[in-house]
């Protein structure tokens, strides 16, 4: 009896110590996130290049100002191309003090804008310069452009000069000669100069009267489907 005693007195301490340890192990345990076995990498992605093109996207044309609002930026227009000969037309009406679109009118009504044109009677060029008349301005080539119009211009400025700067009688004289304007002291009798003279002034205001360059190819294409 003295020994399960014993026995009895040593299992209960022992029983005891085992279940502390056990809700110590326990507890710990719950505390406690296990770590996996094979940790994972987040790998992040790199930002999506973007390609810039010609005309900007919606989400590109609006900008933020520096007010804080969305402005949009409008894609870039090409620029309307110039009138024929444009800068020639201008050079030679700054050198012979005569208004550009009287030029522009005497080119139309001449040659409608084509460098190569050659009249019956000889005339050459985009201002129909006769052989003689060009050689006495000094000009070598009729049919260059730059050459012509430069002639044109200063024939033209000589008229002006020889009667009294009317322009009228200028005109008469380009198209029929200095001398049937002195004989008949004024426009010759002739149809045909004086439709001349009336088409000159009429392509003339026509050119006065556009505000900008786009107009005024706009306005020469179309007289050039008249002539």
């Amino acid at each position: 009896m003295k020994i399960i005693s014993i026995v009895s007195t040593l299992i209960l301490p022992i029983g005891m110590l085992a279940g502390i340890v056990l809700g110590v192990a326990l507890t710990t345990m719950c505390l406690h996130k296990p770590q996996p076995l094979f940790q994972t990498k987040t790998i992040k992605k790199a930002p999506r290049e973007t390609v810039q093109t010609g005309n900007p996207s919606p989400e590109d044309a609006l900008q933020k100002s520096s007010d804080g609002k969305q402005t949009t930026t409008a894609p870039k227009r090409e620029r309307p191309p110039l009138p024929p000969y444009h800068q020639m037309i201008l050079r030679a009406a700054s050198r012979h003090a005569l208004e550009p679109a009287l030029i522009r009118a005497v080119i139309m009504a001449e040659s409608s804008y084509n460098p190569r044109a050659v009249s019956n009677r000889g005339a050459k060029g985009l201002m129909q310069l006769m052989p003689a008349t060009a050689a006495e301005l000094g000009v070598v080539d009729s049919f260059d452009p730059e050459q012509n119009i430069n002639g044109g211009a200063k024939y033209l400025r000589k008229l002006m000069d020889r009667f009294d700067n009317d322009v009228r009688l200028a005109l008469a004289a380009y198209n029929a000669g200095s001398r049937y304007v002195r004989k008949y002291n004024g426009v010759p009798p002739f149809q045909a100069t004086r439709h001349y003279i009336n088409k000159v002034i009429k392509y003339k205001t026509l050119y006065q009267q556009q505000p900008n360059d786009h107009q005024m190819v706009k306005a020469t294409m179309a007289l050039s489907s008249e002539v």
